[in-house]
């Protein structure tokens, strides 16, 4: 065992307390230690007890194990030591069961620890409807379950009684006691007042099944005394003793029942068994009616609630939860030098291609446009032509010289060429002009806004953030056993606790081939319909990835009893007689179980109250929601 109290700036202490031989520390919820931080990866850290000694090891998060300042990979863990890890500070409690232990070391220079004492702990997984969660048992403390909010374990079964049982230590064995509940208590298919319980035994308490582990399950087990540890709880009174039940349970001092007492109610059980047996004797020799018709055992019926066999279309699904991202992420940049006037679009703003962004400063730009315009101007170059025409003719007619008519052509050329020059730079300008006004490459949702009026950009440096959100995408990590079930274009629905209610549907985009090193799951991503913008950039939102979906005859969860994963009991009620059968079944879908052989459309199965039923007895059937 191990104690860990975590701890940050403005909030108070909580201590944590582990069993097992590992916990996982990260940001995930489905760590054992949940750090909800930013500054904490998805999965920081693991304690392991190899050997029994306890050592933290870096899971290759980003900001790491620190301490005392300086970053380490990995680290021996003592009572009272100090971390770090996000913005978390982390105190270890080693218990002394935990703490140092005498080691022996042989001459190969192997470390071996010494046998430590067997944990007095036991675990409860308990199965209610289609969730199981854990609970831990452990000596110094009586645990009352049952259906009334006052029990250390709340059963959310109509079942169950308020008071139904309790489960107690004693002389380092565990008992389960029944509390006079209405439906009883079963240990292995047996009806029990009370019973001692080890690992592998199963407990049924109405329509829950509770099985008895030496394990946690992988999910965080309810530690029920810690709770009331921290929480200043009082334990909860003792259940009382039926009379008669002290002398035979480990650990009561109820007093020993006078003999007379035994002898009085020896002779009262014989008395009612005679009369019992020729009331019988008269019941076969009675007179039957005219029409011929046995008596019915009226008094031997039993009302039970039934569900039937029904035909229902059932969809398979993988679900998962992620974060939510753009399909297009695009970072807009200043293309010339210049500083920032004016800033049109506002952050979290919907623009469409082309709508302006940032206006930068065109104002040099503008005045080298109007000095290069006026530097050469389209009638002196016309002049110029004129004037080398009109010397040309003059000097087809003898009246100037090849000199003079060359010099005229020279200063037409040369200010022809540079005119096209200036036109050229007067066209660059403009450009650069142009590119004063960013505009937005795409239509969608302005993101960031990277810099403010006032401020000097130069070329490359970013300005805003464009997300085109018309669809976006979630990846989520799914289990080996999932992933090779999911294949490109199968629909998907996904639903977010922003939008109560609503479904947005999409279709899976990518599978990965290859698991992540660390979390050893599988990335898949999958692209969701956005198109009244709803949706925005970071949400958590749970995805339901469709798998299959067929036409199939179904049967209660709640009907099953002895269920192995392929064959099942259920007790069928025909003309008022409930019947034993054996049915095959096949694939889970929330309530309900694929029926493939066994039963027909129509028939009526028992939902409760079927473990009290022998073969062949009279009921009286009632039925909810049918």
């Amino acid at each position: 065992m191990i104690i860990i109290k975590t701890s940050r700036s403005g909030e108070p202490p909580v201590s944590h307390r582990f069993e097992g031989d590992r916990v996982r520390l990260g940001r995930e919820n489905d760590n054992d230690l949940v750090l909800d931080s930013a500054a904490c990866s998805r999965y920081h850290a693991e304690v392991t007890f190899a050997g029994g000694i306890p050592k933290i090891v870096d899971l290759g998060s980003t900001n790491g194990i620190v301490l005392s300042g300086q970053r380490v990979p990995e680290y021996l863990l003592s009572d009272g030591l100090k971390l770090k890890l996000g913005d978390f500070d982390l105190e270890f409690a080693i218990p002394a069961t935990q703490g140092a232990r005498t080691v022996a070391i042989p001459i190969g220079g192997v470390l071996t620890p010494a046998p430590a004492a067997p944990s007095k702990v036991l675990y409860l997984h308990i199965r209610s409807r289609d969730r199981v969660h854990g609970v831990k048992i452990v000596a110094g403390a009586d645990y009352i379950i049952g259906r009334s909010a006052g029990s250390d374990v709340v059963l959310d079964d109509t079942g169950c009684s308020g008071r139904h049982a309790v489960v107690l230590w004693r002389d380092d064995r565990v008992w389960i006691r029944d509390l006079d509940s209405a439906n009883g208590t079963r240990v292995n298919d047996e009806p029990v007042t009370e019973a001692e319980i080890r690992p592998g035994d199963r407990i049924a308490m109405g329509r829950t099944e509770i099985a008895v582990s030496d394990h946690p399950l992988d999910t965080a087990d309810d530690d029920i005394l810690l709770k009331r540890t921290q929480l200043g709880l009082p334990q909860p009174a003792p259940p009382p003793t039926r009379e008669g039940q002290g002398a035979g349970f480990p650990g009561s001092d109820a007093a020993p029942i006078p003999r007379w007492v035994v002898v009085l109610v020896a002779a009262a059980i014989l008395v009612t068994i005679a009369v019992f047996v020729g009331w019988r004797m008269l019941d076969r020799v009675a007179p039957q009616g005219d029409n011929g018709d046995k008596p019915t055992a009226a008094s031997d019926e039993m009302t039970v609630e039934v569900g039937h066999v029904v035909r229902k279309e059932l969809s398979f699904t993988v679900s998962a939860a992620g974060t939510i991202k753009p399909q297009r992420q695009i970072t807009v940049s200043a293309e010339v030098p210049s500083r920032v006037i004016s800033a049109p679009a506002q952050r979290g703003s919907l623009v469409r291609a082309g709508d302006e962004l940032i206006r930068l400063d065109d104002r040099e730009i503008r005045l080298q446009i109007t000095e290069a315009s006026s530097s050469i101007t389209p009638e002196q170059v016309e002049l110029a032509r004129e004037d080398y025409e009109r010397k040309q003719r003059l000097f087809e007619d003898g009246a100037v010289t090849r000199s003079t008519l060359d010099q005229t052509k020279n200063h037409y050329l040369g200010l022809d060429s540079a005119y096209r020059s200036t036109q050229a730079r007067i066209a660059q300008l403009k450009e650069r002009a142009a590119k004063t006004r960013i505009l937005a490459p795409l239509t969608g949702t302005v993101a960031r806004l990277e810099v403010e009026p006032g401020e000097f950009v130069a070329p490359g440096m970013p300005v805003a953030v464009i997300e085109d959100m018309a669809e976006v995408l979630v990846v989520v990590e799914v289990a080996d056993r999932d992933v090779v079930r999911i294949r490109p274009l199968q629909v998907v629905e996904a639903i977010s606790d922003a939008f109560p209610g609503r479904i947005f549907s999409g279709v899976v985009e990518r599978v990965d081939s290859g698991a992540n090193p660390v979390t050893r799951s599988f990335e898949v991503e999958a692209r969701i319909a956005n198109p009244d913008g709803e949706l925005r950039s970071g949400m958590i939102i749970s995805l339901l990835i469709l798998l299959e979906k067929r036409s199939a005859l179904v049967v209660p969860a709640e009907a099953l009893l002895g269920d192995d994963g392929e064959t099942a009991r259920v007790v069928v009620v025909s003309n008022g007689v409930a019947r034993s059968a054996e049915v095959t079944v096949g694939r889970r879908s929330d309530r309900d179980v694929e029926l493939l052989s066994g039963l027909t459309e129509g028939d009526e199965v028992v939902v409760s109250g079927h473990d009290r039923l022998r073969d062949g007895q009279a009921v009286k059937a009632y039925r909810e929601n049918f």
